[in-house]
């Protein structure tokens, strides 16, 4: 097995898992560009008897458009496997015939014309909802701000008065109208995110109480659509609480982070107060109420004195990459059951550890291995 070819295949495709080194087989998703706004992921399966040459390769497709299954498709791919010299040029030629087969599937759009838009347009800026609205050259991109929160639409070409979201500020939550794909009009786009802002600003005022009060880990720069916090307890414990918008003063879902013996210290000694949970005081005093703790550690340690202190959070970066935050700002957030190892990963990184050691399993949308520190069983998620 090539390294240098192998490594290549998972940075271009991450979702892409190697499930056999004899033959050579990938097999999970390959993401692929229907249009310029959207997005799809094709699931395929591609055997490499005589790897690193396709010679003899065969392709497979799991549950996806009939499309990909019509005889002038699969003659397409097969020239492509005839012709490609190495597997990562297969995969790039693959994505852009995905791509395309997709948007030929896809009903023709109609053409619409723009004087519908700029009344659209004329009545959304005359709407009594506080709503700022901004538009491109073109009249077909959106944007919607709300007391600095904003929601983007793409005119839907099939319907003259619909929009289709395609990026939002505001946490993609189940029963939200404002989720990206969703479509509507734009005299409805923005009443739903006056209100939707409205309604959010008790739980941004909450979370606010918690970055002024505790050591948040993650997210390093709190947005809008962050719901949720990683906050230190102390060098081998952190909790992640992910607050419901519905109910802000209600118990949060919380998740204890750490190795096993303080875990499982702290998951006693929550479930113990879980009834001193009072709605009435902050959300920082009544963690700390529901901690045992006297206060919230601070972020005050210089640089000298945090290679000195020990513990999990002395060593926070990454097993695999040696580093603290990737481009994306995650934070390591995999730890070692191991009591004697205890090392950290980012979930990208183990999980493209365990994608190019052959033979692990995917059990229950988890992909099992070993630690690649001290050897123990590690998991992580597939997606």
């Amino acid at each position: 097995m090539d390294p240098h070819e192998c490594s290549e295949i998972i940075s271009r495709h991450p979702e892409l898992i190697l499930v056999s080194n004899n033959p050579v087989t990938w097999e999970g998703m390959l993401s692929v560009a229907v249009n310029a706004a959207e997005k799809s992921k094709v699931r395929i399966k591609l055997t490499l008897p005589n790897f690193p040459l396709l010679y003899g390769a065969t392709l497979s497709f799991g549950k996806n458009p009939k499309i990909l299954c019509h005889r002038d498709f699969r003659t397409k791919s097969r020239i492509l496997i005839e012709s490609a010299v190495t597997v990562t040029s297969f995969l790039k030629q693959l994505q852009v015939l995905i791509g395309e087969a997709l948007h030929s599937y896809v009903p023709c759009l109609m053409n619409i014309n723009n004087h519908s838009i700029i009344s659209e347009l004329e009545a959304m800026i005359h709407s009594p909802c506080e709503v700022r609205l901004s538009s491109n050259h073109g009249l077909n991109l959106i944007e919607l701000v709300s007391k600095n929160i904003s929601v983007r639409l793409q005119r839907d070409g099939r319907c003259s008065n619909t929009w289709k979201i395609v990026s939002s500020d505001l946490a993609q939550l189940q029963g939200c109208e404002l989720v990206v794909g969703a479509t509507m009009s734009l005299h409805d786009a923005g009443n739903k995110l006056d209100k939707q802002v409205e309604s959010l600003e008790n739980v941004w005022e909450h979370l606010k109480d918690i970055d002024r009060n505790c050591w948040v880990m993650d997210p390093l720069v709190p947005m809008p659509h962050h719901l949720y916090r990683r906050i230190k307890i102390n060098s081998s414990l952190s909790i992640l609480i992910n607050i419901n918008p519905l109910q802000p003063t209600s118990l949060p879902a919380i998740k204890i982070l750490g190795s096993d013996s303080e875990v499982a210290k702290y998951r006693e000694i929550v479930s113990g107060n879980f009834e001193l949970w009072d709605p009435s005081n902050s959300l920082s005093e009544n963690l700390r109420i529901l901690l045992n703790l006297e206060e919230f550690p601070q972020i005050t340690l210089t640089k000298n004195e945090k290679q000195k202190d020990s513990g999990l959070f002395n060593d926070e970066e990454c097993c695999i990459c040696f580093s603290l935050e990737l481009n994306d700002n995650e934070l390591p957030d995999k730890i070692c059951n191991n009591n004697t190892c205890r090392k950290q990963f980012h979930t990208t990184c183990l999980l493209q550890w365990l994608q190019a050691t052959p033979g692990n399993q995917v059990v229950f949308n988890q992909l099992h291995g070993a630690c690649p520190h001290c050897g123990q069983n590690i998991s992580c998620p597939v997606e």
